[in-house]
């Protein structure tokens, strides 16, 4: 039979003097080990940050049932994701109805759609007033505004929709966001603020949010080499 340890024995059976011994014990969860440090503390190897605790008494038999839990951070998505990721489809949707109604003409508000040889661009922007309104008038109906304006709309629509390409469609949706701020200048509800600075918000969080890899396809999109080669298309 083996002696009582003295008062110079730590928990693990080392005596003073001697080497620390750290035997590795199991739990019940299967990627976590419990290291017991004969030198006074624990250790919580894995996904958990290092954690350094008192010794408990001496005598006192230790639990071999420790379950170790994530923080709820880690465990479970944030609600606010979900709401961020519903406004992400709203706002594209607004994009691609606008692409839709621009190039079919479907009468919300549209009368005749770009297919039809109308200008999606002209009847705005000719009627621009403003700081900006000269600048605007020439560049009414002209065929290169014309198609990025199309373009630029579609390609927020979808990539809002999808969850993919965010960033992108963040830079370049403030950007068409701010010149239609620009012909519609003054607004008459406010001195300066209208809808078009809270889309660029949305849109801006949107990018920052990751929101595309919830109720999207932002997940699945940035797996791919291009995508984590060049971190702007994500």
């Amino acid at each position: 039979m083996r002696p009582n340890s003295s008062a110079s024995d730590d928990l693990s059976g080392n005596r003073a003097g001697e080497p620390c011994r750290s035997p590795s014990i199991r739990t019940r969860s299967p990627r976590k080990q419990f290291h017991w440090s004969g030198c006074g503390g624990a250790e919580l190897i894995g996904n958990l940050p290092i954690e350094w605790l008192p010794p408990p008494p001496q005598g006192t038999p230790m639990s071999l049932d420790t379950r170790l839990r994530p923080p709820p951070s880690i465990s479970s998505a944030h609600p606010a994701r979900y709401a961020l990721a519903v406004g992400r489809l709203l706002l594209g949707w607004l994009f691609l109805w606008a692409f839709l109604d621009k190039l079919f003409g479907l009468g919300k508000p549209t009368q005749d759609g770009w297919l039809s040889g109308a200008s999606p661009s002209k009847g705005f922007l000719s009627h621009a007033d403003g700081p900006f309104k000269e600048m605007l008038h020439s560049m009414a109906g002209q065929v290169w505004v014309d198609s990025l304006f199309m373009f630029g709309l579609a390609g927020l629509g979808v990539a809002l929709f999808l969850g993919v390409c965010l960033r992108i469609a963040a830079a370049g949706g403030t950007i068409l966001l701010f010149m239609l701020w620009a012909a519609s200048l003054w607004p008459e509800t406010n001195p300066f603020m209208d809808e078009h600075w809270i889309y660029a918000a949305l849109l801006i969080s949107v990018a920052f949010a990751d929101a595309g890899t919830t109720l999207g396809f932002g997940r699945t999109w940035a797996r791919l080499p291009i995508v984590r080669r060049f971190s702007i298309l994500r």
